[in-house]
């Protein structure tokens, strides 16, 4: 939910610019949005699967501090 909110925001204050961009390298717009959503939610699930699985290591070495 964290990363839709992040990407909703970066899209309302990037659309303009990208826009911009996409017009001076001859880029269809909504294809170079894609683009950039495709990249950072990407972004977002790698990081996701780097929390949780740093997550589970931490949960394995307190596991063995018990026994």
């Amino acid at each position: 939910m964290y990363c839709a909110g992040l990407l909703y925001k970066w899209a309302y204050c990037c659309s303009p610019n990208l826009a911009i961009y996409a017009a001076a390298v001859s880029i269809d717009t909504k294809a170079l949005v894609l683009l950039m959503f495709s990249v950072m939610s990407t972004t977002c699930f790698i990081s996701a699967l780097v929390y949780v699985g740093l997550w589970a290591v931490s949960l394995r070495r307190s596991d063995k501090g018990w026994n």
